[in-house]
């Protein structure tokens, strides 16, 4: 009851705010906040949509896995559509907006999980330059380093990994701090620098 009455004001706040920007479009004190709660609230929606239908597969599967069901059920794909539109809007009209990093970062997220990762690379890669001091730039790197150290073993993609996750590292105090030893330990093993790596993976183990 509580979920469904959820989606019922979630929903209504949507309408809201799209009314809104529809009549104040370009309003710098209100219009990129409302955006970027449009975002937000769309994000919220498309993610909630693919929990029921991934739900509705896990409980189509077991029919089907006992034999109650005739053919094997298609696993649903996220579609963060709306929030994608939304978010893409805002950093291009609204550069200077205060929540440009959060906008970006989420944006990037949404990408990366709809099968873009090319795309949430640099996204990440911009979020980066146009907001240095962001709490998310420690995560960016790591992402953009994940980017590609997945891709292949070839070592020009593996040396670039290592650069970013050496970036990452520069943020000691982050929580991704150990996370980029890890994989920086790792991105030494695959270019078969043997040394190199076993010393940050002394370094890891000692943190």
């Amino acid at each position: 009851r509580l979920e469904s009455l959820e989606r019922e004001r979630r929903d209504k706040a949507i309408e809201k705010f799209k009314r809104f920007l529809e009549e104040h479009p370009d309003r710098p004190e209100y219009t990129p906040d409302a955006m970027f709660r449009l975002a937000e609230l769309y994000f919220e929606q498309e993610n909630d949509e693919f929990l029921q239908a991934d739900e509705r597969y896990r409980r189509e599967m077991k029919r089907y896995e006992a034999g109650r069901r005739p053919s094997q059920p298609e696993a649903p794909r996220r579609d963060y559509s709306q929030t994608i539109e939304t978010f893409s809007k805002l950093v291009r009209n609204w550069p200077d907006y205060r929540l440009l990093d959060g906008a970006y970062y989420l944006l990037a997220y949404c990408e990366q999980k709809t099968g873009n990762p090319r795309k949430a690379r640099d996204l990440f890669a911009e979020l980066i330059v146009k907001r240095p001091k962001s709490e998310f730039v420690p995560e960016a790197w790591i992402r953009i380093g994940e980017y590609h150290f997945d891709r292949s073993d070839d070592p020009e993609e593996i040396a670039l990994a290592k650069n970013a996750y050496e970036q990452a590292m520069k943020y000691e105090q982050s929580k991704f701090y150990d996370k980029a030893l890890y994989k920086l330990a790792w991105s030494y093993y695959r270019l078969d620098r043997f040394e190199d790596a076993i010393e940050h993976f002394k370094q890891l183990v000692a943190y």
